[in-house]
């Protein structure tokens, strides 16, 4: 792909998403906040499409190269968006996203492996769709966190070297500086919504699974820190105060952060942002040094795990808990 592809694709990427938000004003498309809700004002609700269709396009412009990489992403941004419309039931939700994910671990070469290869990066893939939808709640934290982690990608591609990396990873970077654009501010224009958070994880998910399958190492899962220790220790937070941990809730701390601390949105975001993006560089230099990597993982998780649980302590000590 020359530069002439990225401009003319990243000029029509920007026109759809204009026309989008057209669409969605028109007929309705449009998050109304409630009292779980972190912001104040309705606002476009989908503006994540932007992430499938620029899947499509690099499908198209490559060739179909990976077909099912560009069908799972598209088959669950189908589903994302039906769901966002009209809110599809779980028994249909489900099995669809299943099989987007069973399609990218065909594409990333899993199914080839044993069943104890596959299934956990089956358990790991869903546990990360999970953790993007969960954490798209306020301003700009989807669209910098995967900024972040799609850069990591390009230099684990140029370390490793991985140059058929490059034209997909570009175009994702497009769509990403596009949607950030408009999300990325205290008034955003639009959220990413499941249509924009579930294909961006799987498309991210298929290459941090291709390098543990080629490259077996801990190291690939630090570009997924910030996010997991927020998500699982929610829920353990949860079941600890005996809630559903299925029902919608507002206990995660960025929203702690956001709501009941008063930090504003891009505050908060652009901090799990530099967390991330400190991680990131520790595992590349780590990769780099050539290390025994799984006590540097283990202490940098535990690290995380240390300022998740002082965050959740100093706002419980000053507001009471509450659910929702």
């Amino acid at each position: 792909m020359s530069i002439w592809h990225f401009l003319i694709l990243g000029t029509l990427l920007l026109a759809a998403e204009l026309f989008y938000f057209r669409l969605a004003a028109r007929f309705g498309i449009v998050d109304v906040p409630n009292r779980r809700s972190s912001h104040r004002r309705p606002t476009i609700r989908g503006g994540g499409i932007v992430f499938p269709l620029a899947m499509l396009g690099w499908g198209i412009l490559s060739g179909f190269t990976h077909p099912c990489l560009v069908t799972g992403v598209l088959l669950a941004a189908a589903v994302s968006f039906a769901d966002d419309l009209r809110g599809l039931g779980f028994r249909i939700r489900l099995p669809l996203h299943f099989l987007s994910a069973a399609l990218i671990l065909l594409e990333a070469g899993y199914f080839g492996l044993p069943w104890y290869a596959w299934l956990p990066a089956f358990i790991l893939l869903a546990g990360f769709l999970n953790a993007f939808n969960f954490m798209d709640g306020i301003n700009g934290i989807t669209g910098l966190y995967s900024l972040l982690i799609a850069l990591f990608l390009l230099a684990a591609a140029a370390l490793l070297p991985y140059p058929a990396w490059y034209a997909p990873l570009a175009v994702l970077l497009i769509s990403l500086f596009i949607f950030n654009f408009f999300n990325f501010r205290a008034k955003a224009r639009c959220f990413a919504g499941d249509v924009g958070a579930i294909p961006l994880a799987l498309w991210l998910g298929y290459y941090l699974l291709v390098l543990l399958r080629e490259f077996p190492s801990p190291l690939w899962l630090l570009p997924v820190a910030v996010y997991a220790v927020d998500s699982v220790l929610t829920i353990l937070y949860r079941l600890l105060k005996g809630e559903n941990i299925f029902r919608a809730h507002r206990h995660h701390l960025y929203q702690n952060l956001s709501n009941e601390w008063g930090w504003p949105h891009l505050r908060v975001s652009s901090l799990y942002g530099f967390l991330q993006l400190m991680v990131n560089i520790a595992a590349l230099l780590l990769w780099r040094a050539e290390v025994f990597a799984w006590p540097y993982v283990i202490l940098i998780y535990l690290l995380l795990v240390a300022l998740y649980v002082a965050g959740k302590w100093q706002v419980e000590s000053r507001f009471p808990v509450r659910s929702y």
